[in-house]
């Protein structure tokens, strides 16, 4: 007879003492309860630890306080610390579907455990929320596949590989002592290719099982800042460092190399929007890594404030100046 996995629930919660006891509520009102829940409290200046000193009365969950080191490093610690078969990623202000942990479990089963299931997510707004942020987190597809190419060309065709690590839940063995989500923001970002290309078995579900909430305050709707582009630097050396040491060919390269031309558009912007100059060795290291004459273009493009369009005139008026 088959067992049911295992599910550890890892929640990273900083300064969100408006939000915990819904996204806690969710999770132990579930159909079906995780199996572990590990709460890391990541140095919060307001009530959210003392909310959930008082919920571990009623509440069965493992509660670690830290410094505050970022969402990376809080899930990091989770991984060390849980012990289920598989892992997934929950945000402190979001909230999940009341089937989400038993309709994960009973496909997980039904799929012969593959080592990653991938769903869809929707969007809510917070009652007080002021800003316009909008983001399509369905999927756009379903199935089963144990051929990491197959599922990249379907995901990439359905523009639904977005790396929130709510929206997946992964294989504890693939994490450990292997992979780590990255410091500071875009740190799911940084982790996300690496998963994928540890991965040989996927499973993907087009349902809505996890609730996004758009709020102001949060990493991303707030103005990008020094952290974030502190993030999409290590976001990029994190990918470059992975490529470097695994053997990545073929079709399979193409579509990482996608990825880190888009890491590097992400790193130029937030770098431009804080006033702070470029890490050319970084950047030079991702051109070689491509190595495509477009992209190229795009960089320099991105670098100067233009668009590839502008550029191009630009390039071709000069050129025109010059053989006149």
């Amino acid at each position: 007879m088959s067992v049911l996995p295992t599910i550890s629930v890892i929640v990273p919660s900083y300064n969100v003492e408006r939000y915990i006891s819904a996204a806690l509520e969710s999770l132990i009102n579930q159909t079906v309860v995780p199996d572990e829940i590990i709460i890391i409290d990541d140095g919060s200046t307001d009530e959210t630890k003392a909310i959930l000193e008082r919920s571990k009365a009623s509440f069965d969950f493992i509660l670690i306080s830290t410094s505050n080191q970022g969402q990376g490093s809080a899930r990091n610690l989770g991984i060390e610390v849980a012990s289920c078969d598989y892992l997934y990623f929950f945000d402190a202000d979001d909230l999940l579907d009341k089937y989400t942990i038993g309709k994960i479990k009973c496909e997980i089963l039904s799929n012969e455990y593959p080592d990653i299931i991938l769903f869809s997510g929707e969007s809510f707004d917070d009652s007080e929320y002021q800003g316009g942020r909008w983001v399509d987190y369905k999927r756009g597809f379903s199935g089963f596949y144990n051929n990491r190419l197959s599922f990249l060309k379907d995901a990439y065709e359905n523009k639904s590989l977005f790396c929130s690590p709510c929206m997946y839940v992964s294989r504890r063995n693939i994490w450990m002592n292997r992979l780590q989500f990255g410091d500071g923001y875009f740190e799911d970002e940084g982790g996300f290719y690496p998963l994928i290309f540890s991965c040989e078995r996927f499973l993907v579900l087009d349902e809505v099982l996890f609730y996004r909430r758009n709020r102001d305050g949060s990493t991303m709707t707030m103005k990008f800042n020094e952290k974030h582009m502190q993030g999409a630097l290590s976001c990029l050396s994190k990918s470059l460092d992975f490529k470097k040491v695994n053997v990545i060919n073929g079709e399979e390269a193409w579509f990482f190399k996608k990825r880190i031309e888009r890491q590097v558009i992400t790193y130029i912007k937030t770098s431009k929007s804080v006033g702070a100059n470029f890490d050319f060795r970084v950047l030079v290291k991702a051109i070689i890594e491509v190595k495509s004459f477009v992209f190229i273009v795009k960089v320099v493009a991105h670098s100067l404030g233009l668009s590839k369009f502008s550029f191009i005139k630009k390039c071709n008026a000069i050129m025109n100046r010059w053989s006149g």
